[in-house]
Formats: C-alpha cells, structure tokens, sequence
C-alpha cells in the first residue's frame, strides 16, 4: 500500500499546532447548552418518541461510564472488524465527543445533546484504536453494514479520505446506494477539514449526506471543505461536549457538525416513523436555512440544517394526508404575468415530475439551471421558486439570537483522515484496500 500523505495538514495554508483542546477536569455547573443545539433549533422539537430511533456511531470508542452519556439503550460491536477491541472505551476522545453532540444527557450538569434522553437508543463500533491507526477501506463499508444489521435508522461517520488518485470506487457508490434506497438508512459523513475543494469519502458519495461545518456567527469554518458535493451545514467550530476520562472538551471540525445533522435527522424521524430515509433526507435539505449565495451552494450545501422547519415540512405533509414530495399535484405550476421567465421552468419541472414524481429532485434540477443563467440567475430561482409553484408549507419560525458564548480557543481539528492504497476493495465485507487513517492536529 502506498503510505499515508497526510494532506490535511499540506493541504491548505494553515500553520500546524498539536496543542491540545481545553479540557475540563470538573464536570461544570450549571449545565452548558452548547450554541449549537439552539442554532439547529433542536430543542423546538420534542425528543419524547426518540426511542423508536437508533444511531450508529462509527469512530474512536464509547466513555460507557461518563455520567453525562445514556446507558440503558446502548450496545456496540466487538469482533473481527476492530480486533475485539472493547467499544465501551475511548482513549482518543474522538468518539465520546461526537456521541456527546447527539446524546448527552440533560441533567444539570456537563453539556447537552441534540437528543438528551436516557432512552437514546446508540450502537458504538470503535473501528479505531486509541491513535486512529490505519484500517481496511473494506471495513469501513462492514462497519456501516453492522450498523444497519443492529437495526439503526441514522450513521454517523466523522471520518474520511481524501480523493487523491483514487476518487469514487464503484464498490462503495454501489454499497451506500443499498444503505440509503434499500436498507432504508441514512448515513451523514463530515465533508473534511482542508479548506479548500477537495473531495472527501465517503461524505463525497451522492448517497451520503456531506456536512460543512459553520462558526458561532453562521459563518463558514475555516477548515470546511467546500465542493460541489456538500449537502447541507452544521455548527463545527468551538463545540462543547463531552470527552475522554469522564471530561469535557471544545473541539474544532467537520467531525463535530456531522453529529449535529445525524442527531437532527434522528430527532425528526422519530415523529414520522412511517416516513422513509430519502424522504427524511430531502425535508432536511428542503428546510435548510440558506446562509450563503441563494440556493444551493459549494460552502453550506443547501444551508444550515433546522430541525424545527423539518419537522414542519413534514408536518403539514401529513395534515393533508400524503407525504410531502410525493404528489405532483401539491405543486401545480402557476403561471404568473410578472414572472413570464418562468416559463422555462414550467418544461423541466413537469419533465422531471414525469420521470419520478419528486419534487425535490425536480427542484434540484431547476437550482442548477438557474445559476447557469448568469445575472438572471437569483431572480428566477427566487421568484420562480417561491411564486410559480404551490408548495404546501407552515410558516417557519423565526430566527432568534440564543447562541452561547463559547471558548475563543481553537481546539483539536480530530477529523480523521485517510489515503487509498492502490487495489480497490473486492467486496463489503472483506477485501485487501487499507485506509490509512491519522488524526490530524488543529489549525491555528
């Protein structure tokens, strides 16, 4: 295999710090409610039906006796994918911090999740051990299939590759084709840390949900990879939670807003079970808040995802008793005499709605024709989406300024990245493809 090339760390211009991130001995009281929780308007969506959900986290391990972490509905594998390594440790910290911005409990002390209920349902595979050493590229994929074999619903993996040589590999592209269409899973990946265009896998897969990372002020990270294949946003920089040895930590990464997307996409589902995972998929990109260029857009995807406006997509969908990208009827095209270039759309809406009957993907098409029409560009995808059709929705809710005061220390970049060697995996459960993977220092 050819040896790891550490590009993150050559990647973009940043200076290379191996300072450690704060670390915080007490637990602190009163509780913290990190900022990101309100930005991604988690806590406006009740997390009573949770339990009907389960999250696989794949990473550095689980602190099972961290008193700010669930139990009673946790599992995890050991066995031949991570050398029976133990699950319910972590001497990383990696793995506990991303489990703590999607479960850490609500009890006055420590920090919150997106889902703080003892009844989260987690299952832990620590396919790294304590340093992040290298692991097979076929395992990785055995890992997502023992998530999915363990009965969980959402994935998250803050971990990734670089494209370099190898780009796209059809055994992956076909494996979490299955995961997402016929598995019914959704998996979330971090969109990498470089900083600049480079294309990271898994979360470059189309079948992957590709998370940027943002700052306290809905900024881009610094450190967040934008190309044209990240879906959608998340709070990544100065984010509390909780860490290795019963401690607490403020770390800096794509690896941290992935979590924030898995636990929101949790959150929701769980209120409509009967829903599928592209259907969940779509009313979080749908509802995203556009904070960037109108649209879609290479450095916050389709925006920052909301849980509350998801939740109401998908409410009102079923008020009207059918789903709410399914029927082509709720999104009759209007022609309207001030809005005559419109008329271009009218063709490839209907065209597309032919083809799959969904809207989403018909509005993902118009989106790309839109800003190839140079200037005109933000007036027909503003005025065309918002006026030309009849889309059932409830009034979103207003944005208020909750965020909490953090850390201005830059914490620990523990993005894990990784480098092909030179023959691709053979199948999804076994094959000779190593990803050497490293955690990588921060940037200062």
């Amino acid at each position: 295999p050819i040896p790891p090339t550490f590009a993150m760390e050559n990647a973009a211009n940043h200076s290379i710090s191996v300072q450690h991130a704060m670390l915080l001995d007490i637990r602190p009281k009163p509780e913290i409610v990190p900022y990101g929780i309100e930005m991604v308007k988690a806590s406006r969506v009740s997390a009573a039906r949770i339990k009907n959900m389960k999250v696989c986290i794949i990473d550095t391990g689980y602190t099972y006796d961290h008193k700010d972490l669930p139990k009673t509905h946790v599992t995890g594998y050991s066995g031949p994918l991570n050398r029976f390594t133990n699950w319910k440790d972590d001497g990383n910290g990696h793995g506990t911090h991303v489990a703590g911005i999607i479960a850490a409990l609500k009890n006055d002390i420590g920090a919150v999740g997106i889902n703080p209920a003892e009844n989260m349902s987690l299952h832990i595979i620590r396919i790294f051990n304590d340093e992040a050493k290298k692991v097979w590229a076929s395992d990785v994929i055995a890992s997502v299939q023992e998530c999915v074999d363990a009965g969980s619903n959402v994935i998250n993996m803050s971990l990734g590759r670089p494209s370099g040589s190898k780009g796209a590999l059809q055994t992956e592209i076909d494996a979490y084709k299955k995961f997402l269409n016929e598995d019914n899973v959704i998996v979330v990946a971090a969109a990498g840390n470089t900083g600049d265009n480079t294309l990271w896998y898994p979360a470059a897969y189309d079948d992957v949900i590709s998370v940027a990372g943002v700052t306290t002020n809905k900024e881009r990270g610094y450190y967040s990879c934008h190309n044209s294949k990240v879906d959608i946003a998340a709070p990544g920089s100065n984010i509390f939670s909780t860490w290795k040895y019963g401690r607490y930590n403020y770390n800096t990464g794509t690896s941290m807003a992935a979590p924030h997307v898995a636990g929101v996409a949790a959150l929701v589902w769980s209120h409509f079970k009967e829903k599928s995972a592209i259907e969940i998929k779509e009313s979080l990109f749908s509802s995203a808040k556009d904070v960037g260029s109108p649209g879609r857009d290479n450095y916050f995807g389709h925006g920052l995802v909301n849980a509350k406006a998801a939740y109401n997509i998908l409410a009102q969908g079923d008020r009207i008793g059918r789903g709410a990208y399914r029927n082509d009827s709720d999104f009759k095209f209007k022609f309207r005499k001030r809005n005559r270039k419109c008329g271009f759309l009218n063709l490839t809406t209907k065209r597309q709605l032919r083809r799959n009957n969904n809207i989403y993907q018909a509005m993902k098409i118009l989106n790309n024709k839109c800003f190839r029409k140079g200037s005109d560009g933000y007036f027909v995808y503003e005025r065309c989406k918002k006026s030309c059709f009849t889309i059932p929705m409830v009034t979103m809710p207003k944005n208020t300024k909750t965020d909490v005061k953090q850390s201005t220390e830059d914490a620990n970049d523990n993005f894990l990245s990784a480098e092909l060697s030179a023959k691709p995996s053979a199948s999804l459960s076994s094959g000779p493809t190593p990803l050497l993977l490293t955690l990588s220092p921060s940037f200062q």
